[in-house]
């Protein structure tokens, strides 16, 4: 039921995207969150579901970046995660703030290392501000650039256009299959006009979204229609939003969003919806031929900071009924630290053990007047890492100052605590606190020293 609430909900993102098969989403399989770095901008401050990725000069008062996601799942039905894929992130030389490229790498469990599967990178306007072009390129025996997109922008910087093309090896060209113009009014987004095809030019459907605003020029409502041939419409999707007490975005973060995160993103990766402000609530309906009829509820629930605990998703059926969850954990700088789903069992009205769980490493990033070559205030690094029975690691600091390490399972659990008064370095024998040795799968080493923290990730595989 999840797979298919996913699907429905893609029909209501920003550019829906009919157009992308689930085999091309598999390859990045939920990295798309704009996650890739969190900025201190007062005005993005407000889209709280997530860490942001701004492009624009004026954003590059952040501190952080992300280096790397790691995805882990079930995959053995036995309760453990275990690791299957991963993004790197690799940002530009000259504009350290943005993003040159995403890496995805799969792991190859009979030689125990991760293999390059596909890249996606980016190319920048002049200024070095706005994305006008992604790449994305299948690695391994041969490189082959399959997709790419292309962003257009008004005089004011807002996205007026989007295009997705698939390579056609018959002809050895790109050819459009997805095509969308953004309408804007004085409130924000009013509309999308989308036109996809198939790669002959033959399967045509277009789609037309329309959207209303409350008084804080917020979406509150958007219905799609479709039609065929661009002159008879039928209604779609109907998508009803409502938003926390404590929100205070407005149509112009919407924009804002869609001009300098969305090209970077995705978008179903940490929940799926462009979370803009503090979403509460969303409807979604399906038009039935004579009503609406509900198919989907989402739920949006946040901690004493503001920022998202949970997105539980609802089937209907004579009433809600709760179907998954997706929890969200941040660390002590505010950036999303794990990622996990679970499905709820209704036969004992009981949540599920976490059967998916993705894990962000993030980097501090200083280097605000010298972008060339950032600084590093603290890091860590792992040796070997994925590890059998030992692991060691080795600080990087500006300092000799004592520092503590924890060692978290993904469910936020401490493992075990290990504090060092001299030095830079230890080790660590996959043992609990009870000194029990730990299950295979994935762990986070969250370092603290002076005020200063900094997460990394190791994998145990035996």
């Amino acid at each position: 039921m999840k797979t298919s609430l996913i699907i429905l909900l893609v029909c209501v993102m920003p550019v829906v995207l009919f157009g992308y098969s689930l085999m091309q989403h598999q390859y990045f399989a939920q990295q798309a969150q704009s996650v890739l770095i969190q900025p201190n901008s007062p005005v993005l401050s407000q889209m709280r579901g997530m860490p942001q990725l701004p492009v624009r000069n004026v954003n590059r008062d952040r501190s952080w970046r992300l280096l790397e996601c790691d995805y882990a799942g079930d995959i053995n039905s036995d309760g453990q995660l275990i690791v299957t894929h991963k993004d790197v992130i690799f940002y530009n030389s000259i504009n350290p703030a943005c993003i040159d490229s995403i890496v995805y790498y799969s792991y190859d469990f009979e030689t125990e290392t991760f293999v390059t599967v596909m890249s996606r990178t980016f190319f920048y306007d002049a200024a070095g501000e706005k994305i006008i072009k992604t790449d994305w390129q299948t690695q391994g025996n041969s490189n082959n650039f399959y997709r790419k997109d292309t962003y257009d922008y008004d005089a004011t910087d807002r996205l007026i256009n989007e295009s997705h093309f698939e390579w056609v090896n018959a002809t050895n060209s790109y050819v459009r299959t997805v095509r969308a113009d953004y309408i804007y009014d004085n409130d924000g987004l009013i509309g999308i006009n989308q036109l996809n095809t198939d790669i002959y030019g033959e399967t045509i459907v277009w789609y037309r979204h329309t959207y209303s605003h409350d008084t804080q020029g917020r979406i509150i409502n958007r219905v799609v229609e479709m039609s065929q041939d661009s002159l008879n419409w039928d209604f779609f999707i109907n998508t009803a939003k409502s938003y926390h007490p404590d929100d205070t975005s407005t149509g112009a973060d919407y924009i804002q969003y869609l001009s300098s995160i969305y090209p970077v993103s995705l978008d179903e990766a940490y929940g799926y919806e462009d979370l803009v402000g503090m979403p509460l609530e969303s409807i979604v309906s399906w038009w039935g031929g004579e009503v609406w009829d509900y198919i989907g509820r989402y739920v949006y629930a946040y901690n004493n900071s503001n920022l998202l605990e949970s997105m539980t998703g609802h089937s209907y059926d004579a009433g809600w009924h709760p179907e998954y969850r997706y929890n969200y954990a941040f660390d002590n700088n505010a950036n999303l630290q794990t990622f996990s789903s679970q499905n709820y069992d209704p036969a004992n009205s009981v949540w599920q053990s976490i059967d998916e769980a993705n894990t962000l490493i993030w980097g501090e990033y200083t280097g605000v007047d010298d972008e060339v070559a950032p600084g590093i205030a603290l890091s860590l690094s792992a040796y070997p890492n994925p590890f059998r029975n030992e692991v060691s690691f080795n600080l990087m600091s500006k300092d000799n100052a004592p520092f503590d390490a924890g060692i978290y399972n993904l469910k936020g659990q401490l493992v075990k605590q290990i504090s060092i008064q001299k030095g830079n370095s230890f080790t660590w024998d996959g043992k609990d606190a009870a000194n029990k040795a730990v299950s295979n799968g994935i762990y986070l080493v969250k370092i603290n020293q002076n005020g200063r923290a900094s997460c990394s990730k190791i994998i145990r595989v035996r």
